[in-house]
């Protein structure tokens, strides 16, 4: 089983990988994104059978092993654990969803997410409610056009949320 945590890992959902919420057990584990805190890095991690099945010179890269880049990761994964920001990744993303709930909109369709990582589907007005909040100063990420999704910083606080809800708040009752 391979598992694509390139955007889930390194305790964007409130434990280190996505995965461990689920409770299986990968055998190969890509991840980048969280990985360096925004400085270009990926990663494979696999079983150690799996590992081993590569001979000297199977596999290339051209920036692998870059010092800058595997130094902020190994700084950036320092400060995820001695910060405890999976905790807060946790602790804040519950605080949103349940902020979420709090919405009431027809226009909302769905809520769903873990930790960090949280996505608010819409059954109409998604590109207008994106624009209206960007223009509040508060950026929202649209895909798949109808869902705006939430990922703010792992160091995020409840203030900044409160902040936050308060345009989202506005942006949709004016919508409705």
């Amino acid at each position: 089983m391979i598992l694509d945590e390139i955007q889930t890992g390194c305790g964007r959902t409130g434990k280190f990988f996505a995965y461990e919420h689920d409770k299986v057990k990968p055998d190969i584990v890509t991840l980048a994104k969280g990985l360096a805190n925004g400085i270009p890095i990926g990663a494979t991690i696999s079983r150690e059978d799996i590992a081993n099945s590569f001979e000297k010179g199977d596999h290339g890269s051209t920036f692998g092993g870059n010092p800058v880049a595997c130094s902020a990761a190994n700084f950036t994964i320092d400060c995820v654990l001695k910060n405890k920001l999976m905790k807060n990744a946790e602790k804040q993303g519950n605080y949103i969803m349940k902020k979420l709930s709090s919405i009431k909109s027809k226009h909302i369709k769905e809520i769903r997410g873990k930790g960090l990582m949280i996505g608010m589907e819409m059954k109409d007005k998604a590109a207008d409610i994106q624009k209206n909040c960007l223009e509040k100063s508060l950026l929202i990420n649209l895909t798949a056009e109808k869902v705006l999704r939430f990922l703010p910083p792992l160091t995020i606080s409840r203030k900044i949320i409160d902040d936050a809800f308060k345009i989202l708040n506005k942006v949709i009752e004016n919508e409705d």
